[in-house]
């Protein structure tokens, strides 16, 4: 008895101990950020890469000094996105099926992305829920057609998976009468 309960033991911090457990949150990782036009997979600039962290990540204030057709700020913390136009002129975004912003989890290192949201309290641009949409390591933010000034101003709310439900151990007694780890 005592054999067999030392195996699940050893086996589950054998499991734990090389597991790799991907962040919950955007800091610390790298994101890239393609402004994709006409449609999503037609990159019209970018990729550029950014390591989150407390400074401005993308745009004319950020830490990669991107260049970009319209000119705006994009901030992200640990689970929000936020674009701040204040140093772009009023305009208007090319239509197309898209003509927006694409981020992108690097590395993969981020536990998967399960919902993204309009703050609609910050968000001053006329985004509509049907404009942003998800997988699980990418967000695609579509302005096609929109108008935007030095007021406008865009917040996404990100939900991570958190890591309990990223892989789950538990023993099972074999019909030899021995114990088997099964990890999912």
């Amino acid at each position: 008895m005592i054999n067999r309960f030392f195996i699940l033991i050893v086996g589950y911090f054998l499991f734990i101990s090389t597991a790799t457990a991907n962040s919950s949150n955007f800091t610390g990782e790298t994101l890239s950020l393609s402004i994709d036009f006409p449609t999503i997979g037609t990159i019209f600039a970018g990729p550029y890469n950014s390591v989150v962290g407390d400074n401005v990540e993308f745009g004319p204030s950020g830490s990669r000094g991107t260049r970009y057709v319209v000119s705006v700020d994009i901030d992200i913390s640990s689970n929000s996105i936020y674009f701040d136009y204040s140093s772009s002129g009023s305009g208007v975004f090319s239509s197309g099926a898209f003509n927006g912003y694409v981020f992108t989890d690097v590395n993969d290192s981020v536990s998967d992305i399960i919902d993204v949201r309009i703050d609609f309290d910050e968000t001053t641009l006329d985004l509509e829920e049907s404009m942003v949409s998800f997988n699980e390591n990418q967000i695609f933010v579509n302005g096609a057609s929109l108008q935007h000034n030095p007021n406008s101003r865009i917040k996404l709310d990100v939900d991570f998976a958190s890591s309990d439900d990223e892989g789950m151990c538990f023993p099972i007694k074999t019909s030899n009468d021995k114990v088997a780890i099964i990890c999912l």
